[in-house]
């Protein structure tokens, strides 16, 4: 294997970094982490560094603690099924160094890990190998689960000890989820999956079949696993209320609210007997700022260690919230967080930490990538020849990547709605759309150019893979709706007012307007124009009437999932931003479905048009400049257009 890039954080430069406020970072989807200052008490005292006379009293009592054990524990979390890694799909190479932009992939996590256990092991540690959660939806792989169970199989491959779960694991319902694990078991899975607050209903059918593997203990809600050396862990798991309300489809699924509730569990672990307690938590912090996990830990002193997720965070150092050291790895099998830790009975205290670089420096085992390849032949020999497309196969050519760098208006976002607002006017020519929007949370990655230059039907799924409809084929439909010209502003007003409140997830990008901002305007009115047009043919002079007082109506799309959460805008700004999705004729709509763009209404049923159908469509709309029979991405998508401008 090749070079490692990895950060390593020794107990006495973390505690110096901490006091200067440089002890942890905010990482992004991209896996480039930065050092912001740590609002946390970041301070860690490891035994023997704290100076002469403080170490005689730590000598002192150590010896009163009895005998210390040293942990290691791998951790990852938030890896959506990225098997091949995040980058362009034709240029991934994981049995070669130093020849592809691809980051991550469990071929070359694989030959990481193997190793960092190796030097642990050899070293006299005690190893736990976990992720917490979201290891499904975000690839082509999502397709097999139900039937091969990949991302779950891989963690069996790999020798992962324990898991959580993520809201994206009910991105295709409870039911779909409980099959995804059967799958696995039938296949060998044996890793137990841990969640300590998720409610299946008595009820309503629908969770039956997830509630059977509760009552099994397939889904513990606590477990204690006994390590090789002896070291008894407890281990919780906890899907934390803002990733549950973005996981619509797990109705009738729901998840506790109170993190008091994991106090009790965690000292009735150790008063049976566990050494310490570890939290898998799906939950949500920010590397240097307060979080949902350091709430868990003030509620929770009983936990030793949160291993986090849901945020996507590339924490370089741990946060220490009161004695509870917390960390997450990144995203998209981009990191591997090692943390190594010693455990006596006066507690949990941190000796090492170190956030590996997955890239390709490192030489990916070939054994894992056969797996790996097994998988993509099924998907070519299975689903994708029945939707009449390949995995490789070459869809455009970019001269440039399409990105959402976060928190503004992106190429990318421009990219999609455009290619929504398009498809949807050709699917209703006698009344089109005139607008679109997307979030940023669903938009789940960029095109990259890389060195070929050439984009494959996997990179472009991998842009918008997230979801199911009523079809139970894979991606959310576009639906269509009506909404006034004041409800038009108050879409564009969430991208420059509530990402500040809420995260970028809640930025949204658009298609078929420009908005006009005056920073000026006043809390939610930063929004003072909105004009009707595109970058092409260019955009009306005069701002459509706003005010609320116009009782004219604009046909709109968004996908279903947006669509579905729009209660939680008005929720999130205290009714200051409403949208009330409209019929034609201005009655609110009741039922989302209904609404629903049919892409062939000559067909029988609806024919729903997927997001990643509409992207791929606009790709292959483009020219051919060159005349290699790959249309080519237009220039105008190399940067944002500008439509939010002041």
């Amino acid at each position: 294997m090749g070079n490692v890039t990895s950060t390593t954080w020794s107990p006495v430069l973390f505690g110096f970094l901490a006091t200067i406020g440089l002890a942890s970072c905010d990482g992004d989807d991209t896996g480039t982490p930065d050092a912001d200052a740590a609002d946390a008490d970041t301070t860690v005292e490891v035994d023997g560094e704290a100076g002469d006379d403080a170490g005689d009293a730590e000598a002192e009592a150590d010896a009163e603690a009895g005998p210390t054990r040293r942990l290691t524990i791998f951790h990852t979390n938030d890896t959506h099924s990225h098997l091949m890694g995040t980058g362009p799909e034709l240029e991934y190479f994981p049995d070669a160094t130093g020849d592809d932009p691809t980051r991550g992939g469990v071929a070359r996590l694989a030959t990481l890990l193997a190793e960092r256990r190796a030097a642990a092991e050899a070293a006299g540690n005690d190893v736990l190998v976990t992720d917490g959660g979201d290891f499904m939806m975000g690839t082509l792989f999502e397709i097999l689960d139900a039937d091969a169970s990949p991302a779950l199989m891989m963690f069996r491959h790999l020798g992962y000890d324990v898991l959580t779960l993520g809201n994206h694991e009910f991105e295709w319902g409870p039911e779909h989820l409980a099959r995804t694990i059967e799958a696995a078991q039938a296949l060998g899975l044996d890793i137990p999956i841990v969640n300590t607050n998720m409610v299946t209903s008595p009820t309503d059918a629908r969770d039956d079949r997830l509630a059977a593997l509760v009552d099994d203990g397939t889904i513990l809600p606590e477990t204690t696993l006994t390590l090789p050396d002896g070291l008894v862990v407890g281990v919780l798991g906890w899907l934390g209320e803002a990733a549950a309300s973005v996981a619509p489809a797990k109705d009738p699924v729901t998840f506790g609210e109170d993190p008091a509730a994991l106090q009790a569990r965690a000292a009735a672990l150790k008063a049976a007997g566990a050494d310490l307690v570890v939290l898998l938590s799906h939950t949500g912090q920010r590397a240097g700022a307060s979080g949902r996990d350091q709430t868990i830990a003030a509620a929770a002193p009983d936990i030793d260690i949160i291993l986090g997720g849901h945020t996507h965070e590339a924490m370089i150092a741990p946060v220490l919230a009161g004695d509870t050291l917390l960390i997450q790895a990144g995203s998209y099998t981009q990191w591997l967080a090692e943390l190594t830790v010693d455990v006596s009975d006066a507690g949990v205290a941190l000796v090492d930490y170190e956030l590996h670089s997955i890239d390709d420096s490192i030489t990916g085992d070939a054994a894992t990538q056969s797996l790996v390849d097994g998988w993509i032949a099924a998907l070519d020999a299975g689903p994708l020849a029945a939707m009449g497309v390949a995995y490789d196969e070459p869809i455009a050519e970019t001269a440039f990547d399409v990105v959402t760098p976060g928190l503004a208006e992106s190429s990318m976002g421009d990219l999609v709605t455009d290619a929504y607002r398009e498809a949807a006017a050709a699917a209703t020519p006698t009344d089109p759309v005139v607008a679109a929007f997307e979030s940023d949370g669903v938009i789940r990655d960029d095109l990259l150019a890389g060195d070929a230059r050439v984009l494959s039907f996997a990179d472009v799924f991998r842009a918008l893979p997230l979801g199911i409809g009523p079809d139970l084929r894979p991606g959310y439909p576009l639906v269509s709706f009506w909404i006034d010209g004041a409800e038009l502003r108050d879409a564009c007003e969430v991208t420059v007012s509530v990402p500040g409140i809420a995260g970028g997830d809640y930025i949204i990008q658009m298609s078929g307007l420009r908005c006009h901002t005056d920073p000026r305007g006043g809390l939610m009115s930063l929004i003072d124009g909105v004009y009707l047009g595109n970058d092409v043919d260019g955009y009306s002079p005069t701002s459509i009437d706003i005010s609320g007082g116009d009782p004219t109506l604009y046909r709109i799309t968004v996908d279903l999932f947006v669509a579905n959460l729009m209660s939680v805008l008005g929720e999130m700004t205290y009714g200051l931003l409403e949208i009330t999705p409209k019929q034609a004729d201005g009655t609110p709509v009741t039922d989302m479905d209904s609404m629903i763009l049919d892409a062939d209404p000559a067909a029988s049923g609806v024919q729903e048009l997927k997001l990643w159908e509409a992207l791929l469509a606009e790709l292959r709309s483009f020219p051919d400049g060159d005349g290699d029979t790959l249309p080519e991405i237009p220039a105008r998508y190399a940067a944002p257009a500008g439509r939010y401008y002041e």
